[in-house]
């Protein structure tokens, strides 16, 4: 027993000998404006680093005026820096290895999901305020980890070795999404500064001598990790019965959560929140992957246990307990989301291909200006060798 082990030496982990955080600038040419894509570097091969700790800051400066030229007070929604982005890419030795399109909207459905109740206060540092929170601003500067934008930072959490990164951001093509406003005739954010900052890994001599032999076999070394798939439906057709082809997907990519969520004249008004999401008089939702679907049971418009569903993520997704970040009231009322846990599969769908497909009812029509946003995620599987720098998918037959 450990306990009348009293002649146990002490032992001391200390093959990590510094963990140091480097500061990774855009290339000098590179402009922050609308449509512009921000490529950020890390040329050095002969380094070890954890990109799955890393984080983008950005600082810059925003101010509504009303059309007689006088300022008005202009806030940020919650998530706001994401929705300054229309996408984000991740690169190893020049192939693209994941990416996150409309960043705004995805993100806010996944961390909805996601975040627990106690990291509220350390993540208002990374611009996430709250479910319908706003917050007044004019210089801002925010630091934003990786992993809430894409999937592989949080899944693959291992050091990269002998591989040339590089991280993209595309900047949207208007910023009224990220803000909130009224009677404002004009804005103008400017964005001053973004770099990545990335932890680079020193490890003892012993250990280098270990990774350098595993390097030089050449070993293919496999990054599973779970993508996140945003699918848009622009104006929902004015029924209360909607079927909606989402994708046809292989064994590999077929989904294992669907996030679904709505949103009624929302994008690009000023006066709106864009990170809130509408319910829509939602009756029932089914997922089908081929001719199985998702819930089984129906939920006939029950708020209880669409809360239940969105509560449960957590668990199935981390393996975790912990209280989500919206309270039951906060869920019906500011961000009525739909989560469909489809990760547990039979052997009628793990062969061939996979038609993904939803069937949405409602008790009234859709109203005009409704747009629908499934977030699939669903499995991703990549290697790299360290030596030749060959980047592959992986695909299952």
């Amino acid at each position: 027993m450990a306990l009348l082990d009293i002649d146990s030496k002490a032992v001391y982990d200390d093959l990590v000998t510094a963990y140091e955080y480097h500061t990774h600038q855009p290339y000098a040419s590179t402009s922050y404006n609308n449509n512009d894509e921000i490529r950020i570097p890390i040329l050095q091969q002969d380094i070890i680093t954890a990109p799955f700790d890393s984080s983008i800051v950005i600082t810059g400066k925003v101010e509504a005026k009303k059309a007689d030229d006088v300022a008005q007070d202009v806030s940020f929604i919650n998530n706001a820096i994401a929705f300054l982005f229309e996408e984000v890419r991740y690169e190893i030795n020049g192939k693209e290895i994941d990416r996150t399109r409309n960043v705004g909207i995805t993100t806010t459905l996944k961390q909805l999901c996601s975040i627990r109740e106690e990291e509220t206060k350390v993540l208002k540092n990374a611009c996430w305020f709250g479910p319908g929170t706003v917050e007044k601003v004019t210089n801002f500067g925010y630091s934003v980890p990786l992993k809430h934008l894409l999937g592989s930072m949080e899944d693959y959490r291992r050091v990269l070795v002998n591989v040339k990164q590089e991280l993209v951001l595309l900047r949207a093509v208007t910023d009224v999404n990220a803000v909130q406003t009224t009677n404002a005739g004009t804005l103008t954010l400017n964005i001053q500064n973004i770099y990545w900052r990335v932890p680079h890994i020193t490890v003892n001599d012993s250990q280098k001598l270990k990774l350098y032999k595993f390097i030089e076999k050449d070993p293919a070394i496999h990054v599973p990790f779970r993508q996140w798939e945003l699918i848009e439906y622009p104006s929902l057709p004015q029924t209360k019965e909607i079927s909606w082809t989402l994708r046809t997907s292989n064994q590999t990519e077929k989904p294992r959560y669907i996030i679904l969520g709505f949103q009624t004249n929302r994008k690009n008004d000023l006066t709106k929140d864009m990170s809130q999401f509408d319910a829509c008089n939602l009756i029932d939702v089914k997922l089908y992957l081929n001719s199985k679907f998702y819930p089984y049971d129906n939920v006939r418009g029950n708020t209880c246990l669409y809360y239940d569903m969105y509560s449960s993520f957590q668990s199935s997704y981390y393996g975790r307990t912990g209280s989500p970040i919206m309270s039951f009231d906060d869920y019906k009322n500011k961000c009525p989301i739909y989560v469909i846990d489809c990760s547990k599969q039979d052997d009628s769908i793990k062969t061939g291909p996979v038609d993904v497909r939803l069937e949405i009812l409602t008790k009234e029509n859709i109203p005009a200006g409704t747009w629908g946003y499934c977030l699939i995620i669903h499995d991703c599987h990549y290697t790299y060798t360290p030596v030749t720098g060959d980047v592959r998918k992986v695909t299952l037959l």
